[in-house]
C-alpha cells in the first residue's frame, strides 16, 4: 500500500494511465551581443503566443461552462502579462547574454523558488502554477508542439508526477476515474478542480509514486489517501463492496440534499451552510443544499496575488460569489492572515508567537489603507445578493466598535464616489478567542449575529497548538470549559435576539451535532460534501433527546467522560 495525502474524497478502481511532463531541454550557451535584440523579440513572441494558447482555453472552458477551470486559467492569464517577467527575462538577455530559453528558465526559477521557500503551502502549491507557465514559454520557444489535448484512449486513473492546470484542464472527464500525483496537496489547483469536478484524487506520495507502471490495476482511495497496486482479489472485492455501498449512500442521501436541517420530531430547525475559498465551490454548494455560505475565507485571494489586490480585483471576485449564491447569504470574513498563514508583501517583522500576534483584525487596523479597499469592495458587492460582514480574531467591545468605524469611512467614501452599496448589511463577528466568548453578553448589544470558530477557540482555551501531534490528545472540542464557552455565546446572542453559527471543524461533527443542538446553536457551517449526511443524522435525533445529551454533558468532568456518554446515547433507543 502507498500512502499519500486525500485532496479528494471517492474510491475508483481501473488501469493506471501514466502522464508525463516532460521538461523541456535547451542549449544553455551565450548568444553574442549582436543577437541580443533578436532574443529579446523571440522571448516576447513566445510570451504573446503563450498569452493566446490560454485565451484559447478561456474560450473553450467558457464554451463548456466550467467555471471552476475558468477562474484558474484567468488567474494563469494574469501571470503570463505581468510585465515583471518580461522585463527580468530581457535583463537576463540583455545583461548576461542569455538565451531567451535560459533567461525564461531563470525568471520562472526565481518565482517558483521563492513561493516554494515560504511555510504556507498554498504558496508552495501556487509555484506548481508558475512553473507551468513556464513551461509552456519554454516550448514555444524551442518549437515542441504543445501536447495538452493528446486524447486519453481508455478510461483509468491519471498517474503523473505534477498534474498541472494546463494538463488538467484538458482532460477528456467522461474517462478519468481518479487521479493519483507525486506532489501538491489540498488547497493546489488540481485538488480544487478534481474536488469540484467529483473525482476521486490522491496527491503528495513522492518517489513512490514510481511503483506504479502504464497498466497497472490501481486502486484510488481518496478518503484515505491510500493506493493500492495490483491488488489480490479478496482486497479488490472488498473496495469494490465500498464503492458500491457508497454508490447507495448517494442515493440516499441525495434524498436529503434539498430538504431542511430538522429533528426528528420536527421541533427544533437549524440552518446549514458551507465554508468556501473560492468561487468555483458556489456550485457543489448549491448542489448540496446549502443554505448560503456561512464562512467565505478571503485570504485566499490575497494568497494568489504578488502583491495587495485593488479594490476592483476583490469587488469582481466577491460579486461573483454574492451573484451565484443570490439570493442565499455569504457571510464573508474579512482578511484572516497571520499565524500560520503569512504574505511575503505584507512587511510583518518576525514573531516568536504568530499566533497571539499581529493578524486577522489587529494587522487590519494596522494597515487601515488595506482595510479599507477590502471594506469598500465588499460593500459594492453587496447590492448583487444577500452578505453579511464578520470580522475575525475580536477579543474586546473596543475592537468591534472600531472595525465598524472602519464600515462608516467605507461607505462615506462609496458615497463620495456615487458608488452604489447595501446600507443593511448584518455585521458579526467570529468567537475564537476566550476573551470575546467571556464577553458575549456586552459583544451581542454591538453585533448582529456571532460565528464560533472552534478550530481556535479551543487552541486558546486549552493552551493548545492544534498542529503539534506531541500535545494532540489535549485538543479537544468536548473539553467542559469549551463546552461553557459555547454555551455562554448562544445564550447571550438569544438574550438579545442576535443568532450564533459555527464555522470550525466541529459544525460538521456528527458526534458533537446533538449537544451543539441542545444548547441552541442557530447555524452549523462545514464543507458541502459534508451536509447531506449532517442533515440525515439530525433527522434522526428528537430535540428532547439533543437536550437531555446537553443537560448530561454538563454534569461530567472530563472530554472522554463526554464523548463516551454521547456515543452511548447515540446507541440508545428514545
Amino acid at each position: 500500500m502507498l500512502r499519500g495525502l486525500g485532496v479528494s474524497p471517492g474510491i475508483e478502481i481501473g488501469k493506471a494511465f501514466m502522464i508525463s511532463n516532460s521538461v523541456v531541454t535547451y542549449d544553455h550557451c551565450c548568444i553574442k551581443q549582436e543577437n541580443v535584440s533578436e532574443e529579446i523579440e523571440r522571448l516576447k513572441a513566445a510570451f504573446k503566443t503563450s498569452e493566446e494558447q490560454i485565451n484559447m482555453i478561456i474560450e473553450k472552458i467558457d464554451m463548456e461552462k466550467e467555471t471552476e477551470k475558468h477562474q484558474i486559467f484567468m488567474a494563469h492569464l494574469e501571470i503570463i502579462r505581468d510585465p515583471v517577467l518580461t522585463e527580468k527575462g530581457e535583463k537576463n538577455i540583455s545583461n548576461k547574454f542569455m538565451s531567451a530559453e535560459q533567461a525564461t528558465a531563470e525568471v520562472i526559477n526565481e518565482f517558483a523558488l521563492m513561493m516554494e521557500a515560504m511555510e504556507d503551502p498554498v504558496f508552495v502549491e501556487r509555484a506548481a502554477d508558475i512553473r507551468d507557465i513556464g513551461n509552456r514559454v519554454l516550448k514555444n520557444l524551442v518549437g515542441i508542439p504543445l501536447d495538452e489535448d493528446a486524447p486519453i484512449h481508455q478510461t483509468g486513473i491519471i498517474i503523473a508526477d505534477d498534474l498541472t492546470p494546463s494538463m488538467f484542464a484538458n482532460l477528456d472527464r467522461s474517462k478519468v476515474l481518479a487521479i493519483v500525483t507525486g506532489t501538491g496537496g489540498k488547497t493546489s489547483h488540481v485538488a480544487i478542480m478534481a474536488r469540484c469536478m467529483g473525482i476521486p484524487a490522491v496527491a503528495g506520495l513522492g518517489d513512490n509514486i514510481r511503483q506504479i507502471a502504464q497498466g497497472d490495476l490501481v486502486i484510488v482511495d481518496g478518503y484515505k489517501g491510500h493506493i493500492i497496486v495490483n491488488p489480490e482479489s479478496g482486497i479488490k472485492n472488498q473496495y469494490l463492496e465500498k464503492i458500491q455501498e457508497k454508490a447507495a449512500e448517494d442515493r440516499r442521501l441525495e434524498a436529503y440534499k434539498n430538504t431542511c436541517a430538522v429533528t426528528s420530531c420536527k421541533l427544533r430547525r437549524v440552518e446549514v451552510s458551507a465554508n468556501i475559498a473560492f468561487a468555483e465551490e458556489c456550485e457543489e454548494v448549491l448542489k448540496n443544499g446549502a443554505e448560503g455560505v456561512g464562512l467565505y475565507r478571503t485570504e485566499f485571494l490575497y494568497m494568489d496575488q504578488k502583491d495587495w489586490p485593488d479594490e476592483e480585483t476583490q469587488f469582481q471576485e466577491y460579486k461573483k460569489i454574492i451573484s451565484k449564491m443570490a439570493p442565499l447569504p455569504v457571510i464573508v470574513r474579512t482578511l484572516d492572515i497571520g499565524g500560520d498563514k503569512n504574505l511575503p508583501y505584507m512587511g510583518i517583522p518576525h514573531e516568536d508567537n504568530p499566533f497571539l500576534g499581529l493578524r486577522a483584525i489587529r494587522l487590519c487596523f494596522a494597515r487601515p489603507e488595506m482595510f479599507l479597499t477590502q471594506l469598500r469592495a465588499l460593500l459594492r458587492a453587496s447590492v448583487f445578493g444577500k452578505m453579511r460582514i464578520m470580522f475575525p480574531m475580536i477579543s474586546s467591545v473596543e475592537e468591534v466598535r472600531k472595525a465598524k468605524e472602519f464600515i462608516r469611512e467605507a461607505k462615506r467614501q462609496l458615497e463620495e464616489k456615487q458608488q452604489a452599496y447595501d446600507d443593511n448589511i448584518e455585521i458579526g463577528i467570529m468567537v475564537e478567542i476566550p476573551s470575546a466568548a467571556i464577553a458575549a453578553d456586552t459583544l451581542a448589544q454591538e453585533v448582529d449575529f456571532f460565528s464560533i470558530g472552534t478550530n481556535d477557540l479551543v487552541q486558546y482555551t486549552v493552551a493548545c497548538d492544534r498542529m503539534n501531534k506531541e500535545i494532540a490528545s489535549l485538543y479537544d472540542y468536548f473539553n467542559p470549559a469549551v463546552l461553557m464557552l459555547i454555551k455562554n455565546v448562544i445564550e447571550a446572542s438569544h438574550k438579545y435576539c442576535k443568532w450564533t453559527g459555527m464555522c470550525g471543524e466541529m459544525a460538521g461533527s456528527l458526534e458533537a451535532a446533538a449537544i451543539l443542538v441542545g444548547l441552541g446553536l442557530d447555524e452549523f457551517s462545514m464543507s458541502a460534501s459534508a451536509i447531506p449526511r449532517f442533515k440525515e443524522h439530525l433527522s434522526k435525533i428528537s430535540y428532547s433527546k439533543a437536550v437531555r445529551i446537553t443537560e448530561k454533558a454538563f454534569e461530567l468532568a472530563t472530554a472522554g467522560e463526554i464523548r463516551e456518554m454521547i456515543n452511548e446515547e447515540a446507541l440508545a433507543h428514545e
